[in-house]
């Protein structure tokens, strides 16, 4: 087997063991609307490629997280209806002041390194409306397409480890968790005949084997993430670089606005471990891009307060609207949580328990 087959082997390995029922919110929106699908897993199995972006990620997208995730907090909009999306408190400060005020606040944080970057999240996705569920056990069951009439979140654990050599790492998942926001959602779905809602495994999956962390659909090594510019202009000249490229690629290319391409790619970069230099100068970028707003004051689903900034998108003049927001640690700058909503699919949410340096293959922080 060349070492092509391995990646790209060891890359179906690692997309198994994402959580499906969030694959399926951000797939259906991908399919749609391309450049609005804005979660991307930023510790995919090394090789190159583009894929539908998932609102969970397995690790540091464990992406895997797509979504969505944490905490006990079951829908992702603390219960709110999936008509909208979850609420925050309003600042009056703009998006562009907040970021710019989390560019200096990354640039005081200590450099560090280690051997593994370990990340720990928990994700997230609504269910609901018409979806394929698993009816009946053993041989007798099979697949059926049926709406919902109660609501449901499906939570799956996640962590990753990423050898900083390139070497031999590891990414879990699972095991999924189907939590009711009250109990008569649970009790419509007892009634319902209680189908299985979630479509991946109910045991916790591990995947271990070489991988490296990905800028837009280029893998890269940690090296090159060490040294990417830490001044904003010649960072925003690297990232759109690399989305020119990623516009041209001959398999799966990115079809959105630069804004949109930053984005995605800014959540993968602050999920891992670049230099502060860098982060500071990420944030500097992003404020000076169109489209970004300021949601204000929220928590994520561990009670963690922070700031909200989102990207919405309206492509059918309000129908299928897609909103993503991050969660951003106003102290420190660091990514709290990820959240996507999308008009008639529900909430997916990707909330960063921990990540950080540790010394060896399996030590937590």
């Amino acid at each position: 087997m060349t070492t092509g087959e391995k990646m790209k082997d060891a890359d179906t390995i690692f997309r198994e063991l994402k959580p499906a029922a969030l694959d399926e919110l951000a797939g259906d929106a991908h399919a749609r609307r391309r450049d609005g699908d804005l979660a991307r897993a930023m510790h995919a199995a090394a090789a190159p490629r583009r894929r539908a972006r998932r609102p969970v990620l397995l690790v540091a997208g464990v992406a895997a997280a797509a979504c969505a995730a944490a905490g006990t907090v079951v829908l992702a909009n603390g219960g709110e209806p999936a008509s909208r999306p979850p609420a925050a408190g309003r600042e009056a400060v703009d998006a562009r002041t907040f970021l710019l005020a989390s560019a200096t606040a990354a640039a005081k944080a200590p450099a560090a390194t280690g051997r593994y970057w370990y990340d720990r999240q928990r994700t997230s996705s609504e269910v609901g409306g018409h979806r394929t569920v698993v009816v009946g056990k053993g041989p007798d069951a099979r697949k059926v397409k049926k709406k919902i009439s109660y609501r449901a979140s499906i939570e799956t654990p996640g962590e990753g480890w990423l050898a900083r050599d390139g070497g031999k790492g590891r990414k879990t998942s699972g095991p999924e968790k189907l939590v009711f926001p009250t109990a008569g959602d649970e009790a419509r779905w007892r009634e319902d005949g209680s189908p299985r809602l979630v479509s991946g495994s109910n045991e916790k999956r591990i995947w271990e084997g070489p991988s490296q962390p990905s800028i837009g659909s280029d893998v890269v090594s940690f090296k090159e993430l060490a040294s990417l510019p830490t001044d904003a202009g010649r960072l925003q000249a690297v990232l759109r670089d690399r989305y020119a490229r990623d516009l041209k690629a001959s398999e799966n290319p990115f079809t959105g606005t630069f804004t949109a391409y930053l984005w995605e790619t800014a959540r993968d970069l602050l999920a891992g471990p670049i230099t502060p230099g860098t982060k500071s100068a990420l944030f500097k970028v992003l404020a000076g891009q169109p489209g970004i707003r300021m949601i204000g004051r929220t928590t994520d689903r561990l009670g963690r307060p922070g700031m909200a900034v989102a990207v919405k998108e309206a492509p059918d003049g309000g129908a299928n609207a897609t909103e993503s927001r991050l969660v951003i640690s106003a102290k420190t700058a660091d990514l709290l949580e990820f959240r996507m909503w999308e008009s008639g699919y529900g909430t997916g949410v990707t909330t960063y328990e921990k990540m950080g340096w540790v010394g060896a293959l399996g030590a937590r922080l």
